[in-house]
């Protein structure tokens, strides 16, 4: 309805709006779902959006001395690389530090990639 009377502005509202009902459904019926209280979510919220803000703060201190790198012939590539994979690492260690992600929960997420998925040979013998 917004992006026939606003064009892209009515988009970026829309997917706004939708966002934060998705968001707000998520986290009233999250904790009824995992047996949690609401307090520990609200928490948890708080932390992940803290390291997102310091993370956010210190990227931006540091891409201002490597805009030079910019100028090399493949210099916006590594530039860009190099600034996803700094936001993710300190991102993560923001995480660990807050106490949000935590080495048990690191141990059981690459558990579940490294587990046997089977092949077609286990499908055919179900």
């Amino acid at each position: 309805l917004l992006i026939p009377f606003m064009g892209i502005m009515g988009a970026a509202l829309a997917a706004l709006a939708s966002n934060i009902f998705l968001s707000l459904g998520g986290f009233a019926y999250s904790p009824k779902l995992v047996g949690a209280p609401t307090s520990v979510f609200v928490v948890s919220i708080i932390k992940i959006c803290v390291s997102g803000i310091c993370t956010i703060g210190v990227m931006w201190l540091l891409t201002q001395p490597f805009l030079a790198l910019t100028r090399l012939p493949a210099g916006q590539m590594v530039h860009i690389a190099g600034l996803v994979a700094a936001t993710s690492a300190l991102f993560a260690l923001c995480l660990y530090a807050s106490g949000v992600l935590r080495v048990e929960v690191l141990k059981e997420i690459i558990a579940l990639f490294r587990r046997d998925r089977g092949g077609v040979e286990s499908i055919e013998e179900l």
